[in-house]
Parts: structure tokens; sequence; C-alpha cells
């Protein structure tokens, strides 16, 4: 009788040292967690294991503010081209892990943000490219289908790039490595590029002021005539050309700023192919605001002619909104010329065949 008592209690004192041990390695597995970060990668190309190249590239800045755009409820599937359904579940979540991974290795250098609210609205402001699914639904009167975002911005003090469409997991860190090893050359060469950036922007500033107070003389449109459906009863924009005509004043003033902007930056043509472009584009708008400005004078001016006119202007802006994205991402971009007509293999057509035609 006393051996089984003395069994027992030595079961028992087992069972709690078995069960303590369990605890007490859970616990020291936690904090280890907190002290070191990481993951195992079981996979035969290391794909969830950030490069010696990314660590460094992470730690290389001194601070990124990484916004990420992940639209809510994404589809499962998207067109993936030849009539093939692609499969993108899950490719949010491994687009964070992979900026998270960035993150833990950049020294406290690199913050990453999720965005909560507005999502595709912000998205597209960043312009990042938003896709769509299979799902449908009205809006002002026409079926559109269901817009998402996923992606990514990376501000590094005065310069940004975009991770537009993140959908290929084989190529996050590629192209995120890019864009820091991007960021940092950008920086350093725009300092050499300050007047020649700060002329630019001066016209895109100008042409964003104006198109924005077009924008809000169509809004007041539709307040007025019940937006979409007085586009395809109304005749020929006439609600917004009276709310243009009846601010024609503050139109002129705020469009102004692009031949302004264009006048100063004149002294810099010649010194950069972009910046020229930009240039001649600018010259085009701000003569189109002269037109329309004439027009609004002008109280023969058919409403037709005159929205015309107004909506030339605004396909203008997305022009000179391009250039400036052009010049802005000009620093520090390396051009890939190919010599050809020497025998070598040329990647683009050849003008004359090597075999005759007959």
């Amino acid at each position: 009788m006393a051996t089984q008592t003395k069994s027992g209690r030595s079961a028992r004192t087992n069972a709690l040292v078995g069960v303590v041990s369990t605890l007490g390695i859970l616990v020291l597995l936690n904090v280890l967690g907190v002290w070191v970060s990481g993951r195992l990668d079981l996979t035969d190309n290391r794909r969830y294991t950030l490069s010696d190249v990314s660590k460094t590239a992470a730690r290389d800045l001194d601070q990124v503010d990484v916004q990420v755009f992940i639209s809510k409820e994404l589809p499962p599937t998207i067109a993936g081209g030849y009539g093939q359904e692609r499969d993108i579940r899950g490719v949010d979540r491994e687009f964070l892990d992979k900026l998270y991974e960035y993150q833990s290795q950049s020294n406290g250098n690199l913050r990453v943000t999720v965005v909560a609210e507005d999502v595709e609205d912000k998205a597209q402001k960043a312009k990042l490219e938003l896709f769509t699914g299979k799902k449908a639904e009205f809006e002002d009167g026409r079926l559109e289908f269901k817009k998402y975002a996923l992606g990514a911005t990376f501000q590094y003090r005065n310069q940004m790039e975009v991770f537009p469409l993140a959908l290929e997991p084989e190529y996050f860190e590629f192209e995120v490595t890019k864009i820091l090893l991007r960021l940092k050359e950008k920086y350093e060469k725009s300092a050499g590029m300050k007047d020649v950036l700060e002329a630019g922007r001066a016209i895109a500033e100008g042409a964003k002021a104006c198109h924005d107070k077009l924008e809000s003389f169509r809004k007041d449109q539709d307040k007025g005539a019940g937006g979409g459906l007085s586009a395809l009863v109304g005749g020929g924009g006439g609600d917004f050309v009276a709310a243009l005509r009846a601010g024609r004043a503050d139109f002129k003033k705020a469009c102004d700023a692009v031949a302004a902007g264009v006048a100063s930056a004149a002294v810099h043509k010649g010194r950069d192919e972009n910046l020229d472009q930009l240039l001649a584009d600018g010259t085009a708008y701000a003569q189109m605001v002269d037109e329309v400005a004439r027009q609004l004078d002008n109280p023969e001016a058919q409403p037709r002619e005159l929205a015309g006119a107004a909506e030339r202007l605004s396909s203008l802006s997305a022009v000179v909104d391009k250039d400036h994205d052009t010049l802005k991402n000009s620093p520090g971009r390396k051009a890939i010329g190919f010599l050809c007509g020497h025998r070598e293999f040329c990647p683009f057509a050849d003008g004359k065949p090597l075999i005759r035609p007959e």
C-alpha cells in the first residue's frame, strides 16, 4: 500500500514537472521571439528570405515611409489573359509579410503603414494601378466593374516611388529592393537638378490648380442638374458653361499660373530634355487657357464649343501631369542603348532585311 502511494506521488510529480517545463519553454520562445525577429523558410528558392542586398538596401536609407493600399474584400481571381483566370488569394497577405520583413531588417529606418479608409480613392491619387474583378455595380447611372487596389508608395525625404500593382509574389523582393535603391539614387542626383525640378513643378502645380477649378464648375453642374443624367439628356454642357461663365474671373486667376510658370521655366530651356517637353506642353496649355478665356468673354460663343475647349484643356492637364512625372523621376535614371547594323543581335526590326523579298 505504501509502495502504491509513493508511486502515485512520483507520477503526479513527474506530470507537474512536465507541465512546468513545457510552459517554461513556451515562455522562453516568446521572449526570444521579441529579441529575434524572423521566420523559418523551407522553400527551395528561399522565397521568404531577404537577400543580403535587400537587407542592405533597407538599412541604407535613414527614414522611408511606406504607405500600403489594400482594398477590402479583394476578389479571389482576376483575368489572367488568354481567357484564363488567375488566383490571387493570399497575395495581399504575402505582400504585407514581405514589407514587414524589410521593416524588421531596417534597424528602424523603414516604417510600414496600411491605409484603412477610402483606399481606392487614395490609391488612385497616389498613382497606383487599380484593377477589376467580376463584380459590377451601378454608379452614376452606369454599370461599372468594381475597382481594387493592391500596391504601395515609398517616400524618402522629398522623393517618392510607387509599387503600382503587387500581384506577382515571386517578384516582390526584386521590385521593393529596386525601389529602395532608386530612392537613394534619385535623392542624391536631384540635388544637382534642383532649379530644373522646381521650374517643372511650378508648371505642373499651375495646371493642377486650373484643372481643379474646372472640376469645381462641373461639380456645380452635377448638383444642379442631376449628375450623370444631365450628360445624357442635356444640351451640350450648358449648365457647366453657365457655371464657368459666372466664375470666369476665378477661372482666369487660377489658370494664369500656368503661363507664369512657363515664363519662369523658359530660362532653363535646353538644359534638360524632359523639362523642354514639359515647357512645350505647358505652352500649349497656356494657349488653350487663353482660348477658353476668349470664348468666355464672347457672348456669342456657343456653349457646345466652349465645353469642347474646356474638355481639351482637361486632356492637356493629363499630358502636363505625365510630363512632370517623367521629369521628377529622371534624376539618376539610366538609359539602355542598342547598337545595331554590324551583324550583332538587334532587338528591333531591321529597316533593311538581310534576305531580299524576291
